[in-house]
């Protein structure tokens, strides 16, 4: 595991995961997701008490904007694999399937926006925005961006001055 932290962004080599759907059960009976999750949260945290990702999501009004990089399946034929680095991790037509069937690619990004929010915030009912990306990509990651997209802006200037209101 590593991470680097940049001006614009702090990028996290890991396989980004969705936060499963947990049962009372999960307890005391064993898992190997939950248990997955957990290591994938501690993770998280500890890259968290290194650069302070929860300082860059409240220096962005609480907002939450992060690009997953998920795996190229092995499988996949090598020209295939070349084809859609940095596409979209959603709706590939592969050369097996159908014309215009599109495939479904798990996990589903606002679970692994839970996901990385959960590690960071115990309650993160108070984030008023999140925007997620998944592409494909060489090697598994998670990118945090440290700004907020301009087209973001109008609304994150009116947070600000609901809040300097309320304060």
């Amino acid at each position: 595991m590593s991470y680097s932290n940049t001006n614009n962004y702090i990028d996290i080599d890991v396989i980004p995961m969705g936060a499963p759907r947990q049962a009372r059960s999960d307890k005391w009976k064993r898992r190997p997701v939950i248990d997955r999750y957990h290591a994938y949260k501690d993770l998280l945290v500890f890259v968290d008490s290194k650069v302070n990702i929860k300082k860059v999501i409240n220096d962005t009004g609480v907002s939450l904007v992060c690009m997953f990089t998920m795996p190229i399946p092995p499988s996949w034929p090598k020209k295939l694999q070349e084809s859609v680095v940095g596409l979209p991790h959603s709706g590939i037509v592969l050369p097996r399937n159908k014309i215009g069937k599109l495939v479904t690619t798990k996990p589903d990004i606002d679970n692994m926006a839970k996901g990385v929010l959960d590690a960071i915030y115990g309650e993160d009912s108070h984030v008023w925005a999140n925007m997620g990306f998944k592409i494909y990509g060489n090697g598994p990651a998670i990118r945090i961006y440290k700004s907020i997209p301009s087209y973001l802006s109008d609304y994150y200037e009116a947070h600000s001055l609901y809040q300097l209101q309320m304060g």
